[in-house]
């Protein structure tokens, strides 16, 4: 499996290797995360409008229908 992401992802030619990219994937994974919960608070500290309630939403709502993307591309990708 692994050797096939390799071949897939060219990860030899991009001078790196699975567990970089595992790591580093599960590092901006945790690091948007984090952002996406901390930043309204950050914000409604700051004191902005409240809508950053909605604003928050939204951002959740974007970054699903881009993940919903991302899926389909992915999987045209491999269907044909």
């Amino acid at each position: 499996m692994i050797s096939f992401l390799n071949n897939f992802f060219k990860l030899e030619e991009l001078k790196t290797d699975f567990k970089t990219e595992i790591i580093a994937g599960f590092t901006t994974f945790v690091t948007m995360a984090y952002i996406i919960v901390v930043n309204p608070a950050i914000l409604s500290a700051a004191g902005p409008p409240q809508r950053v309630d909605r604003t928050h939403k939204k951002i959740l709502i974007s970054f699903r229908h881009w993940r919903i993307n991302v899926y389909f591309e992915w999987s045209k990708k491999w269907l044909q």
